[in-house]
């Protein structure tokens, strides 16, 4: 859960990036960012603004891999190619908070789960991201079919 500050070192990143034409690989497992009082003083809304503006300026390729939550994980996947496990999830809002916000009530987070429409398969029918690919306890060659998936990826928006 990124402060102010991380998303600032993230922005310095984006740029060493862009000033090497080296391509950005993100990796995303996150509730999303801080959203304390301490956070929103130090101007976290306009830190992750800041993150998405750098992230659609660079020109070097960019891949979002979500692992697992991918809450509020907008501008670290704020990518060419978003790739999601099938047991992970992403939103621009923690089911957690869209059910605070919308009935005011943190229990009714099934709800909201159900209204965000946060299954991969719901993600991917939508346009959202571009690849779903299994992360079952079963399929040990995980690593390498992100391996292969990131590469293949790269090859393509370089080509």
């Amino acid at each position: 859960m990124p402060h102010p500050s991380g998303h600032r070192k993230a922005i310095r990143f984006v740029q060493l990036a862009e000033r090497l034409q080296l391509p950005i690989l993100t990796l995303i497992d996150t509730p999303g960012a801080y959203a304390d009082i301490r956070s929103e003083a130090e101007g976290q809304g306009g830190a992750i603004g800041q993150l998405i503006c750098a992230m659609l300026e660079v020109s070097v390729p960019r891949i979002a891999v979500i692992l697992g939550e991918g809450g509020a994980a907008v501008p670290l996947a704020t990518a060419d190619r978003v790739v999601m496990t099938d047991a992970s999830w992403y939103s621009a809002i923690s089911p957690e908070g869209a059910a605070q916000l919308l009935w005011k009530d943190m229990g009714k987070k099934e709800e909201a789960v159900a209204a965000l429409k946060l299954a991969p398969s719901d993600l991917l029918e939508a346009g959202i991201v571009d690849i779903v690919i299994p992360a079952s306890p079963k399929n040990t060659d995980f690593v390498s079919l992100l391996r292969s998936m990131v590469l293949r990826c790269f090859r393509e928006l370089t080509d």
